[in-house]
Formats: C-alpha cells, sequence, structure tokens
C-alpha cells in the first residue's frame, strides 16, 4: 500500500478511535520501514506501539470470580498475581541474563516476527537448585512484558478422582488461551515425570500426555514458564516442548559477594568481609544467603549491634539441615576447632584469611589469636627439636 493511504488509514483510525484498526495500519508501516531495511526505526516503533496497546485484554479478576475451579473441592486453580520484581532483584550469570533478553526481545518484537512467518519462542523451561531465581525470575519476565501472571496451584490441580488432574489442567489451559498472560507451573515435576516410571500408576501417564497435548495447542501469545528442582524425573517429550532451558544453579564467588551486599541493607560489612562471607557460602543458595541476611538484620534492629562474621557464618552453616545448600566449604565441627580452622581456612587462601580475620570466625580477639598462635608454632618447634 502506497505510504499516504497509510498514513491516512492511521490517522482516521485514530480519529475514530478503533483501536484494532489503528494499530493495524501501525504494524502495516512498520512492516514497510522493515522492508527498506530501517531495521531500528521499525524495533522503536514497534516499542513503542508495544507499550500503549495490547493485543489481548485481560480481564481483571477481583476475589477470584471466573477463575478455573477444581469440581471436587471447589478450590481455584490458579492465584492470579502482578509481580513487580525486577532484575535489580536478582544477579544472573551472563548467559542466563542472555537468555532471558533474549525472551524478552523477542516477545516484545512479536508482531514484527509474525510479519515474517515467525513466532516468539514462548515456552520456556528452568531448571536447577532450589533457592537458585526461578520463581523470581519468571516473575521479572511477566513485569519486564508487563503481564499479569497466572500461577497454577498443584494442590488443587493434583485430584484424587480418577481422569479429575487432566479435567483441570484443561480448564488452567482453556483459561489463559483466553487472556494475555504469563502462565507458571511451579514444581514442575509433579504432573511431568517420565512415563516409563513403573512407580507410577496410568493416571500421571494420563495426565503427562494431556499436558503435553494441551501445551502443543497453546498459542505463541501466552508465555509458559516451566520449573523444577527436579529436571532427571522429566519425560524426555516434555523436554522438547520448551523451547528455552535454562539452568539457574548455585551462585559462583562474585554472585555471592554481591548477593550478600545486597540483602545485607542496614548491615554495612567491611569489604574483606564481604569476599570470606562468598568464599565461605560456597554450596549455598541464593535464598540461603537471603534467608541468613533477613536473620541478621532483624537482630541487628533489635539490639543495634553490628553482627560479627562468625555469627553470619553459624546461622549460615545452621541451614545445613535445610534443603537450601549443595555441598559446602565449612561445617560446625570444624568451625569449633581452632587449630583445624586455621590449617584449612590458610590452605584455602592465605591473603584472604589474616590472622585477625581467622580470629574473627573463630570467635577470638586478635591478641588470643595471635598468643595461641604463637604457642602452636612453640609447640611445633619443641616436637621437632625431640625428634632429631
Amino acid at each position: 500500500m502506497a505510504r499516504g493511504e497509510l498514513l491516512r488509514k492511521l490517522f482516521l483510525s485514530h480519529k475514530r478511535g478503533g483501536e484494532d484498526e489503528f494499530r493495524a495500519a501501525a504494524l502495516e508501516i512498520i512492516a514497510e520501514e522493515q522492508n527498506k531495511n530501517n531495521r531500528q526505526l521499525a524495533r522503536d516503533l514497534l516499542g513503542i506501539l508495544d507499550n500503549s496497546t495490547s493485543p489481548k485484554a485481560t480481564t481483571p479478576v477481583r476475589n477470584g470470580n471466573g477463575l478455573p475451579k477444581d469440581r471436587e473441592k471447589d478450590a481455584l486453580l490458579v492465584d492470579v498475581q502482578t509481580p513487580s520484581a525486577s532484575f535489580d532483584d536478582i544477579i544472573l550469570r551472563p548467559e542466563s541474563r542472555s537468555a532471558v533478553d533474549r525472551v524478552i526481545a523477542e516477545f516484545r518484537h512479536c508482531e514484527v516476527l509474525r510479519t515474517h512467518g515467525l513466532a516468539p519462542k514462548s515456552k520456556l523451561l528452568f531448571v536447577g537448585p532450589p533457592g537458585c531465581g526461578k520463581t523470581l525470575c519468571a516473575k521479572i519476565i511477566a513485569n519486564e512484558l508487563g503481564l499479569p501472571l497466572l500461577y497454577t496451584r498443584f494442590d488443587a490441580i493434583v485430584s484424587s478422582y480418577l481422569g479429575e488432574t487432566a479435567a483441570n489442567l484443561r480448564k488452567v489451559f482453556d483459561y489463559a488461551a483466553n487472556g494475555h498472560w504469563l502462565v507458571l507451573f511451579d514444581e514442575f515435576d509433579a504432573i511431568a515425570k517420565l512415563r516409563d516410571d513403573q512407580q507410577e500408576l496410568g493416571e500421571l501417564k494420563r495426565v503427562v500426555n494431556s499436558f503435553l497435548q494441551n501445551l502443543d495447542s497453546l498459542s505463541s501469545e501466552v508465555v509458559l514458564i516451566a520449573a523444577t528442582n527436579h529436571e532427571q524425573l522429566l519425560d524426555p517429550a516434555v523436554w522438547r516442548r520448551f523451547q528455552y532451558h535454562l539452568y539457574l544453579g548455585l551462585p559462583e564467588f562474585e554472585q555471592r559477594e554481591q548477593f550478600w551486599k545486597m540483602f545485607s541493607a542496614e548491615i554495612e560489612w567491611p569489604s574483606k568481609s564481604l569476599k570470606v562471607l562468598a568464599d565461605l557460602s560456597e554450596g549455598f543458595s541464593v535464598g540461603a544467603i537471603e534467608t541468613v541476611c533477613l536473620r541478621l538484620r532483624q537482630r541487628f534492629m533489635i539490639k543495634n549491634e553490628q553482627p560479627s562474621l562468625r555469627d553470619a557464618i553459624i546461622t549460615l552453616l545452621s541451614l545445613s539441615s535445610d534443603k537450601h545448600s549443595g555441598k559446602q566449604a565449612l561445617s560446625l565441627a570444624l568451625l569449633n576447632n581452632r587449630e583445624k580452622l586455621t590449617a584449612f581456612l590458610r590452605s584455602r587462601d592465605s591473603k584472604l584469611y589474616s590472622l585477625s580475620q581467622i580470629g574473627e570466625i573463630a570467635g577470638f580477639s586478635p591478641a588470643t589469636m595471635s598468643r595461641l598462635d604463637s604457642r602452636a608454632r612453640q609447640s611445633n618447634n619443641t616436637r621437632r627439636n625431640k625428634n632429631k
């Protein structure tokens, strides 16, 4: 269509208040710019359009009215959330951040992709240990895209009645298809386990089949994210249905250091203490570090006392029985054995762990540590002289 005619359509639709007509004319102009290789302009125009209009309106939900329910218990199958989380709330590895940015960019430019016969990748699988940001990352994507989050409730979806679990899944997908959502299936392994698992009954196999069929028919206008801590339990066919697989693992040293600083808020750790905390929290999740910082901040606000390194480390190690952590660098038994602790920390990083630093971790003053260290050296020298 001629440029002048397109502009006439655009202005007339605006005057008449026809949003669909306006959007169609605007998309034709964007497609024309794309064909002229004015890609940056096309991207900018699409960004403006996507921020001002929505391809499919989602009806506001109040008090659960209209949401799908389980027939057996009359319980809601989903919760509707409006996330406010942002990238300021998480520290992702560069490769993970890149993957998330690609997903967001594709969905923001979905109309341009569709004019070229393409569709955004809208089905994502998040895997990794608990407490590493899978759910938070889903909420960030929802917020970045301006989408309400449809959080599936497996306590209601999974039914004891034959065929009801598959029927509940169907209700969730039917509801999602009639709006513009980011749908989150958390603890996804509950309904997507291996179909050849001899321990499972035929009902679960039917549930997996039902989920796959529903997923295949879901429009690419709906973003669906599934998250699991147990990726090894998933059926191979489930893996193939997701276009992006994102692994969110335990944080590395630099990430841990940033998390300690981010979550500590009022507590101002010296830079060297932050490095010690980052080193000794190896094997712990983001959730564990956040939990420790919350407990320390509560004590700080009540007692108005700066917590010590030892306070932080003991609180961290007390989480070992919780499902927050992987293989840890330190244990409580080692923490309470001064000689072994000193040898361990010195062998780990002699520059980071000075005598005063070890003393703070062990719960001794620098003077006491110096005196104990001197005695230990004298004892070692006496032992050597006896052996000569």
